[in-house]
């Protein structure tokens, strides 16, 4: 009955349809159509997706034969946050989802593409550290911010936010137990920082009490859009890869990911991403393995956590004490930037990505401007990239 009811509305919207792909087709000589279809059932997307239509559009506003560009956001009932869709839907030039699929539709059965549709893309990030913040933080949101941060003793601080996915049955490597970060949040106390942990819901809170620490429900605690509040003003995010992460860089904060395993979930396109790897030990020897072995294992491109074991490797997270480590000097470096020595080993390590995967990194990404951490590269880095001892 579903599919009937379709066919039907797609042959009433076939005169629309024909009319459109006309005016395509007789202005062809002077002007290109072109639709991004965007993803909104998933919070990462919905914030950087815009980001990188916006982008395109400053890139082709010169082209010749001029280039027309439109998006669709999808339908709003699907959408992850329909607070964050609608903001985008009031700012980006759209269409209905409707007409879009049924324009795509209607081309394949008429083998035409005089309209070209695409997927939208939220990787290729080389210019948000050149480019001005697209979605609001003023106003309203400033007045927002400024009451939930009086829920803190010292509410004048700067803060950083940590957003870490919730430990479940699902195995996946970016899933932590918020405990192991709790030394790191003391830390950050010390050095004179709030923290706000960010989280939809869950029911693996925070056991650590302070005053400075804010274990902060959106669900329960918090109004619409006060993701976007807060994480508009954070001195900088603390990531296992949540969605979150790419609000923080939609509003152009630095995000560093704890254990980020996989390359193929990297923003490497951008110098706001700061990653500190995991240790890869051989299920059969123990032994810690290379970058260049796990590139060799054909490790460095994919998408599932199984992906390692079924290879034999084992991922090893890094202890609390090592995560407290590394976001303390990131921390420090980020209140006094000094310029660290480890310019060769980050050359390296992007060197031997490229040689692997140069096709998959420049069509998804462009130039490799994300780094290792300072600490990582000081304490484990070097072994990893080159496969010596210092």
């Amino acid at each position: 009955m579903k599919l009937a009811l379709r066919l039907l509305v797609r042959i009433v919207a076939l005169p629309l349809v024909l009319v459109v792909l006309g005016v395509g087709w007789l202005m062809r000589r002077y002007v290109r159509f072109r639709v991004v279809v965007m993803e909104p059932r998933f919070f990462g997307h919905l914030a950087l997706e815009p980001e990188v239509f916006i982008n395109e559009g400053r890139v082709v506003s010169n082209t010749r034969p001029r280039e027309v560009l439109r998006c669709t956001l999808g339908k709003a009932s699907r959408a992850s946050n329909i607070e964050l869709w609608k903001l985008r839907h009031k700012s980006l030039p759209t269409l209905p989802s409707w007409i879009v699929t049924d324009i795509q539709y209607w081309q394949s059965i008429l083998k035409t593409s005089i309209i070209e549709i695409v997927s939208a893309d939220y990787h290729r990030l080389n210019f948000l550290k050149t480019t001005e913040v697209t979605l609001p933080s003023g106003g309203c949101f400033e007045q927002r911010r400024g009451e939930i941060l009086q829920r803190f003793k010292e509410p004048h601080r700067p803060y950083v936010i940590f957003t870490v996915r919730d430990a479940n049955s699902d195995q996946d490597l970016r899933n932590r137990e918020i405990r192991d970060f709790e030394p790191a949040m003391l830390a950050l106390i010390d050095n004179g920082f709030n923290v706000i942990r960010l989280t939809s819901k869950t029911d693996n809170r925070i056991s650590a009490f302070d005053q400075n620490i804010l274990d902060f429900q959106t669900q329960f605690n918090g109004r619409k859009l006060d993701e976007l509040a807060l994480v508009s003003n954070a001195s900088f995010i603390v990531s296992s890869t949540t969605g979150i992460d790419c609000l923080a860089l939609a509003y152009r904060r630095p995000v560093l990911y704890i254990d980020a395993a996989r390359f193929f979930y990297m923003f490497l396109g951008t110098e706001l991403a700061t990653i500190h790897m995991p240790r890869f030990v051989s299920v059969e020897s123990e032994k810690l393995i290379t970058l260049a072995e796990l590139l060799e294992l054909d490790l460095g491109w994919v998408k599932h956590s199984s992906s390692f074991f079924e290879n034999g490797v084992k991922v090893l997270n890094s202890s609390p004490e090592e995560i407290q480590a590394c976001v303390t000097q990131y921390a420090q470096a980020h209140l006094q930037p000094i310029k660290a020595n480890s310019a060769s080993l980050q050359d390296q390590w992007r060197s031997q990505l490229l040689d692997r995967h140069a096709e998959q990194i420049d069509s998804r990404h462009g130039d490799i401007r994300a780094l290792f951490s300072d600490w990582f590269l000081e304490n484990r880095g070097y072994e990893f990239v080159t496969g010596n001892s210092r």
